[in-house]
Order: C-alpha cells, then structure tokens, then sequence
C-alpha cells in the first residue's frame, strides 16, 4: 500500500471510530476530521496500525515550529495509546491534559 492511500486509509479509520465520516475530504485543509463535538484531528500515519494521541497544545508547546516528527519524538511526548473503538476517549483525554 503506497503512503497517500495509507494516510486516507488512517483518516477513515479514526473517522469510522469517531463516528464522523464525512462525504468529501478536503485535501490540504488545516485539519483532517472535525468530530461531532467540533474537535479538529489531524491524521498521520505510519505503517504500524497504533494509534497515538497528542494533543496541538503539546505539540505547539515542545516542538514550537517544528513541522514533522519521528515515531520516537512523538513516543517521548507521552501520548496516549489507543484501541480502534477508543480513539474518541483518548482524544478527549488528551485535551484535558494539555
């Protein structure tokens, strides 16, 4: 599976388990998936199917301007790690941490 159907294969995943598929996906928008609560999430995407919440506020705050990020620098963040079916908890979660 090439990198571009991979990252529009996690959005529908994390969408589908939020309960907020959308019909059109805007390529290049601030933000992949705006949850029924108006949560804004962006998706990224690796080969390995876990899924790691952090919220921007963390991001903003440790790395500042910093455009990308390794699997392991986002690993010394501390993000919570979630399930498929748990996503939208650990978003909510991470939002009270930050």
């Amino acid at each position: 599976m090439g990198n571009v159907l991979r990252g529009v294969l996690a959005e529908f995943i994390v969408a589908s388990d939020l309960g907020c598929i959308s019909d059109v996906r805007q390529e290049w928008d601030a933000y992949d998936i705006e949850t029924l609560d108006g949560i804004k999430v962006e998706v990224k995407s690796i080969a390995q199917w876990k899924f790691y919440v952090l919220s921007t506020a963390v991001l903003n705050r440790e790395l500042e301007e910093q455009a990308t990020i390794t699997l392991s620098s986002l690993k010394r963040l501390n993000p919570i790690q979630a399930e498929y079916g748990k996503i939208g908890n650990a978003i909510k979660q991470a939002l009270e941490l930050s």
